[in-house]
This record gives structure tokens, sequence and C-alpha cells, in this order.
């Protein structure tokens, strides 16, 4: 099989490579599928405060230095006697990496002012009985005050879209029923993701670096995972699959290259990525 590929498009692809965070860790059990990377974001982030009545919490999220800030305040709700929440949310509807193989989510993340309401949450999908404008699986997000970042990871387990709107608390958590655990569809398209300071008042500011899936292994439907790409090997008897550029391209950055430039820098799309990936990958395995 002969694979095509530009002497332009293997210096991106190299460059790219480069490029990935070299703080993202790779789970024992797995591979880490990064989805969203604060050097080089690839969703919109917008800040929402409390919208219940008499409100009062005030909050920011910005992106700077290759770190997303959330920075506010979690007030109380004089009308619910109970503080409110602020959260920093992508737009929803935007594509996101399939994660239905993986083990749940890691952030990279410190928190520089102790906090304890800071929450997680993706999807769409909403119990019968839910308030009108909430949706979405929602987990804690627990994790040690200071100015070193940490990586925190929260099994998918631990999500639940039955909570209560009032303070974001589990109301019945996943391990109590598993109609509330995350389903394989929400996991294949994450819809749209949220980070919270919600339930506790106080001062928040949050640093995340990054928000990845782990313990992502083979399956995803469609043919071989993108993460067995990351991790595959690169042999000789790939290389002879491949053009005179393609090798040059392994040699310099290895399936990771080819990988980074189709995940992180769009010179080819989705299902390009798996038509023209795949193939090689098929041969390093």
């Amino acid at each position: 099989m002969t694979f095509h590929f530009t002497a332009r498009a293997a210096a991106v692809a190299v460059a790219a490579a480069l490029l990935l965070p070299s703080s993202i860790e790779v789970a024992a059990d797995g591979s880490v599928l990064v989805l969203e990377d604060f050097s080089d974001p690839r969703h919109s982030w917008t800040q929402m405060n409390d919208p219940v009545m008499g409100g009062q919490s005030t909050g920011t999220f910005a992106v700077a230095d290759g770190v997303g800030r959330f920075v506010g305040h979690v007030a109380v709700v004089p009308f619910l006697h109970a503080p409110g929440f602020i959260k920093a949310e992508t737009g929803t509807g935007e594509t996101w990496e399939d994660v239905s193989s993986c083990a749940g989510l890691q952030l990279l993340v410190r928190s520089e002012t102790p906090y304890a309401g800071y929450r997680v949450s993706f999807g769409k999908n909403r119990p019968r009985d839910a308030m009108p404008y909430t949706y979405g699986y929602k987990a804690d997000l627990v994790l040690d005050g200071g100015d070193v970042f940490q990586t925190v990871n929260i099994p998918f387990d631990n999500f639940t879209d039955k909570w209560d709107a009032a303070t974001g608390d589990a109301v019945v958590t996943c391990a109590e029923d598993a109609r509330y655990c995350p389903d394989g569809a929400t996991k294949a398209d994450l819809f749209s993701m949220a980070v919270w300071a919600e339930g506790v008042e106080g001062d928040v500011r949050l640093d995340l670096k990054s928000i990845a899936a782990y313990g992502c292994t083979a399956g995803v439907a469609g043919g071989v995972s993108p993460k067995l790409v990351l991790r595959a090997p690169v042999t000789a008897a790939a290389a002879g699959h491949c053009s005179v550029g393609m090798r040059a391209l392994l040699a310099a950055g290895g399936i990771l290259g080819l990988a980074a430039v189709a995940y992180r820098r769009g010179v080819v799309g989705r299902r390009a990525t798996y038509e023209k990936i795949h193939p090689v990958a098929v041969a390093v395995l």
C-alpha cells in the first residue's frame, strides 16, 4: 500500500507532534485522549453566573499563557438562602472525540484558593423530572489547594444526571441506579462540557491546563482506535507500506506526528483521518 503525503504536511505533522503537551500523562491501563488543551484551545468557552432570582455570584473565564483561568465568587442567593453557582461551558453541539472506550475524564488543574464546590459536567441528557434548564452528567472535582498543577482522574461511574438543581449535589448516584450513569451515546458524542463552582460559598480560582479522557482502549467503531495510533511503535515493516515522504515523517516524528497533525491541527478531517491513518496503523500493529 502506498501512502502519499506531501513534504509540507509532513513538516507540519512533526511540528504539531512537538507541540503536544508533555504534561498529559498516559494511564497504566490505557491511553489518554486529549479533549481540550488550553495552550491551543479547540473549543469556545463561555462564562455563566447564576441566573436564579437574586443570584449574586460573579465570575470570569479567560485563556492566557496556556491556562484556562476560572475566577470568581460564589455568593448566597438571598431568595434561596443557599449558595448559587458560576460555570464555564463550551458551546453546545461542538465536535468531540469519541470517549466510549475510555474509563473517565482526566484534568490537569490547580486551585490556589481552597474551594470545596468544584464540579465537572458533560452531555445533554436529563431525567424526565429534571428542571427545564438543567442537563448533563455531573461529578465532583476534588483537588488539593496549592500552586502546583495536579492530575485528577474522575471515573465515568462518578457522574450522574440525577442531581439537585439548587445545590449541584447528586440525588441518585450512578452506583445507586445505573439509569443515571453516562450512556454510550453520550460518551460517543459529549455535546458540551462545563466546569462549575457550585453550592459552596467562597472565592474561586481554578487554573486548567488540559482536559482528557483516560484509560482508553481499542475498539472504537469504524476501525482501529486513534488511541492505538498514538501508542503504536514504528517498525520497518510499517515503513515499507508508505511512500518516501511518509517514511521521512515516521523517522522524524513517528506515528505520533501523523496523529498530531490529524487531531491537533486539522490538516485532515476526522473522516479522512480514519481513512488514511488506519491502514498505516494496521500495518504497525
